[in-house]
């Protein structure tokens, strides 16, 4: 896989003085806004993803597949990249291709790399960490987090909330909006 891959050094990073929130608080919250609609669910879990690990941005995405092959689908955003709900990116070039591929949360550094198309968003994407998203047992999507900036960096205590995070009662994705198709996302 690329070299941008690392949990080695994720988890060898300090934990930083505030930097991941109180799981517990967090989830207590999550779970009093937890709703029976796909769409909440989602966005509750992009909301609680990025305030556990002090994220820039954060996200759900969900693998479909359509005529033009498998893609992934931004089902919920939050923080920056909140203009790219509803945007896709082609399986087979996105950092959650390799995600459901080895079944694994992943750290990457720099992944433009790697991954060209994500330069097209609207901010720079210096650190990803990533997590699979499960329905009855299969991946079918990841929760992700982000930092833009060179000062803000994961650490190894940001990982174990996030996979956590993406293993609660996962919904049916939604149905495709076709209004939002042919918007390009990091994946």
């Amino acid at each position: 896989g690329p070299q941008a891959i690392s949990l080695a050094s994720l988890a060898a990073r300090p934990a930083g003085r505030g930097e991941c929130r109180s799981e517990s608080k967090v989830r207590a919250a999550h779970d009093a806004r937890m709703v029976d609609t796909p769409h909440a669910l989602l966005t509750c879990l992009a909301a609680a993803a990025m305030q556990l690990t002090g994220a820039h941005s954060a996200g759900v995405s969900i693998l479909e597949r359509d005529e033009e092959g498998e893609r992934f689908h931004w089902r919920a955003t939050s923080g920056h990249f909140a203009e790219h709900l509803g945007g896709t990116m082609p399986c087979d070039r996105s950092p959650c291709g390799v995600v459901l591929q080895q079944r694994a949360t992943l750290f990457m550094m720099n992944p433009v790399q790697y991954f060209p198309e994500v330069a097209q968003l609207c901010r720079p994407v210096r650190e990803l960490l990533l997590a699979p998203f499960y329905r009855d047992g299969a991946p079918v999507g990841t929760v992700w987090v982000v930092s833009h900036t060179a000062d803000k960096r994961f650490h190894g205590g940001g990982r174990a909330p996030l996979a956590t995070r993406a293993r609660v009662g996962s919904p049916a994705p939604p149905d495709t909006d076709s209004t939002t198709a042919g918007k390009e996302g990091s994946g």
